[in-house]
């Protein structure tokens, strides 16, 4: 995305910068808790913005919880994405997390995953992590395949909402706007690493659904499952012109995630879990529509229909 002072627009840049913070906060290393975010004049730097920018930004995260203000010390981090592990012993929850996961996941010779959820947000980040791996040469997975079931532009939505009752469409084509760049981010993303001959093959399909999804599901190579509902929330959204609102939204990246992975037990409730939620991935892909109101990068023109009746 192009930054706002190479033109992009200052909606562009807020966006691009938001995108990026709160993926790096979600994943709890890049940012830990506890710790002080760089300056203002820093973070303007990195991402070549202005300072008004990244004060709108920070505004934002602080009003999700994220961070928040110290007098004379910069913006501190209170909050990660949380992540429990009910299956591992006793102690060992704290040491599993998204990145660790797809760290595992993507060393691998074949990666496949499949993904419910609002926006895909939560993934840019930590899949732009496992190409820089690839790039390094630290890990050479031979096949990518990778399924998104997101929402479609006429789904059902019911959030985020005005909080005065006034008209909400433009939250709604704010989140449609963060629904297509972060799918074709993670399209482009993982499609590059073919283009670049590190991977030999790679397929990433996203298919869309008529409602607003009421949790996020990741399916990674079949055997593990990261599962959170989402919750709504009463915080102030920036839009891209610059008006602040007062909304209930969607807040996912703060959800509590639960780690379940297949055992030796078929029986077990991580065994069950990723069973039973990749039997109802894989009826909810056959049964959604692809590309039916956006067309983001790595969609087909023929997958441009219902493919049940």
């Amino acid at each position: 995305m192009v930054s706002q002072r190479a033109g992009g627009g200052t909606g562009r840049a807020f966006q691009r910068v938001a995108d990026t913070l709160r993926s790096r906060l979600a994943d709890g290393r890049t940012y830990p808790i506890d710790r002080l975010l760089p300056s203002e004049r820093e973070l303007a730097a990195e991402f070549d913005v202005s300072r008004d920018t990244v004060q709108r930004v920070l505004r934002e995260l602080r009003s999700e919880g994220w961070i928040r203000a110290e007098q004379g010390r910069g913006n501190r981090v209170v909050k990660t994405q949380s992540i429990h592990s009910p299956d591992r012993p006793r102690g060992q929850a704290e040491q599993v997390n998204l990145a660790v996961v797809l760290d595992k996941a993507f060393a691998a010779e074949k990666v496949t995953l499949d993904v419910y959820s609002l926006t895909s947000e939560s993934l840019v980040g930590r899949l732009q992590e496992q190409a820089g791996r690839i790039r390094r040469g630290e890990i050479s997975p031979q096949g990518i395949k990778v399924r998104m079931l997101l929402p479609a532009k006429d789904a059902l939505m019911d959030l985020p909402r005005r909080v005065d009752g006034g008209d909400s469409s433009p939250l709604l084509e704010r989140l449609h706007g963060i629904i297509d760049v972060m799918a074709g981010m993670v399209c482009k993303t993982l499609e590059d690493l073919q283009t670049e001959g590190r991977v030999p093959s790679v397929k990433v399909s996203v298919r869309h659904t008529r409602a607003r999804p009421q949790f996020k599901l990741y399916l990674v190579n079949r055997t593990e499952a990261l599962h959170a509902l989402y919750r709504s929330e009463r915080r102030a959204i920036t839009l891209h012109g610059g008006e602040t609102v007062d909304a209930v939204d969607v807040l996912g990246m703060q959800a509590t995630l639960i780690h379940y992975e297949e055992g030796v037990d078929p029986e077990s409730h991580g065994s069950l879990f990723v069973r039973e939620s990749q039997l109802w991935f894989d009826e909810e892909w056959a049964d959604s529509l692809s590309g039916a109101t956006s067309h983001p990068m790595g969609a087909t023109a023929g997958e441009q229909k219902r493919v049940r009746p």
